[in-house]
């Protein structure tokens, strides 16, 4: 046997040091997608949100960024920490609909409603200029949701790559310079493959 062949759609290595080299080959390049994407943190919330709260038959603890529903269960074991990604339906109204919103920062309540209303599941971070710029990305549709910090506030806005439009005709300052930016970033950094 060489030192590797497909056998069945399956790599079978002779020499376990040329699989040990693949393996971690394979690990760095992950590594390197996965660095190119944003991964939000929630932040800390006060003390006085560390307590249990239910909702039907699931409970949840905002201020551990915990709850007993399945699919927090599931996410939990890929997630890590404060990642957004982590947060369940349940968890999301909690922060968001409660009183507990009024102690979280505009760019994550802007991250969040994006991630459970419009399902966007990338994001990206850059700069435009002087500012901040977040681009979130959905994988079902052709438009990019813009987070753009304008002074001390984020605003967002979203594109349509396709129809070349901006939804409900709300268009940011310096446009062009932006789609350009956008575009940039999307072959630059988002279509390179390390």
């Amino acid at each position: 046997m060489t030192k590797k062949e497909i056998i069945n759609g399956i790599e079978v290595y002779g020499d376990l040091r040329e699989l040990e080299k693949a393996y971690y080959k394979h690990k760095e390049k992950e590594g390197r997608t996965a660095e190119k994407w944003y991964i939000h943190q929630i932040p800390k919330l006060p003390e006085w949100t560390n307590r249990t709260y239910y909702y039907k038959e699931f409970k949840q603890n905002p201020f551990q960024l915990k709850c007993n529903c399945p699919d927090f269960q599931e996410r939990n074991k890929t997630y890590i920490g404060r990642d957004s990604r982590k947060l369940c339906y349940h968890l999301y109204l909690k922060l968001t609909t409660t009183k507990i919103s009024e102690h979280i920062d505009e760019l994550t309540l802007l991250l969040l409603e994006a991630q459970f209303k419009y399902r966007i599941k990338l994001f990206f971070k850059s700069h435009f200029y002087t500012s901040e710029l977040i681009l979130g990305f959905n994988d079902k549709n052709d438009w990019i949701n813009i987070f753009l910090k304008e002074g001390d506030s984020w605003k967002k806005y979203s594109y349509n790559q396709k129809e070349l439009r901006w939804r409900y005709k709300i268009e940011p300052k310096n446009k062009e310079l932006l789609n350009r930016r956008i575009i940039e970033i999307m072959v630059w950094q988002l279509s390179r493959d390390h």
